[in-house]
């Protein structure tokens, strides 16, 4: 049987070429197994980190946007009151133009206050009916403004022309017509302010609670449930403490004024 040697030397050489082979092949899984475990735990673990770092950060800028938004309602509050304080003053001497006025003498108001809120605030606010009635009011009292500034031009004219004994009745008319359309104007401001003044005092009221953790959950826009027989309330409210002590309409003030005598025809 020596034909049979070669044929058995290659068979024992074959099967140890795959012992080694399994052999390594299982020295290499070993090897390799726990690098796998532990990039794939590392990889998870900064997955899920990254998620509730992220909401964490949304939950912190949304509670940012949130106070911005409420701290910016009470800054609203605390600008119209004075605001109205100013409207009333102008509309006291709309009133005392129209009572100096007549067939033989001229009133000219020597001073009407400009009524300002502050700007970019429709950037900060998160409910849509109150920016959208602040941006409205704003444009109306910056229109109401510029109407002011040539309301002063005018009147200094008018009155420099009076010390020469010069009054042109064509200005006087035009003074009129820019008065009564400021009283107008300023009326409707009026109007539209102490609605928002009292929207933003049942605001203020509110328990915010639920409606702060609502936004910071879901985010957008916030709306506001306001009954509105509340809203008549805080306007009741608003109008019975600018009365004064005889119950008049408004408050009271004296309007700077001066009259001129029409020149003869």
């Amino acid at each position: 049987m020596p034909q049979l040697a070669p044929y058995k030397l290659k068979m024992q050489e074959f099967l140890n070429s795959i012992l080694e082979s399994s052999s390594s092949e299982k020295i290499t899984t070993v090897l390799i197994a726990p690098i796998i475990s532990a990039f794939a735990g590392g990889f998870f673990a900064a997955f899920w980190s990254n998620k509730y770092e992220s909401k964490r950060r949304m939950d912190e800028l949304r509670m940012d946007k949130y106070l911005e938004h409420r701290n910016t309602i009470v800054q609203l509050e605390h600008e119209l009151i004075p605001k109205r304080v100013s409207m009333s003053r102008n509309l006291a001497s709309f009133v005392a133009f129209k009572e100096g006025t007549n067939e033989t003498r001229f009133r000219i108001l020597l001073r009407l206050y400009k009524l300002t809120l502050s700007p970019g605030l429709t950037l900060k606010l998160l409910n849509m009916d109150v920016l959208n009635e602040y941006a409205d009011l704003y444009s109306m009292l910056e229109s109401i403004n510029l109407d002011i500034v040539y309301h002063d031009y005018l009147s200094d004219k008018i009155l420099n022309d009076a010390k020469e004994h010069k009054i042109d009745e064509s200005m006087l008319s035009m003074y009129a017509t820019l008065v009564e359309n400021l009283q107008k104007n300023c009326l409707i401001a009026d109007e539209k302010s102490e609605i928002l003044l009292a929207k933003c005092k049942a605001i203020v009221d509110l328990s915010d609670v639920n409606i702060k953790s609502e936004y910071i959950k879901n985010g957008g826009t916030i709306k506001y449930s306001i009954p509105n027989t509340v809203l008549q309330e805080k306007r009741n409210d608003i109008v019975s403490q600018e009365k004064p002590l005889d119950h008049t309409n408004r408050i009271q003030f004296v309007a700077p004024y001066m009259d001129l005598v029409k020149p003869a025809r």
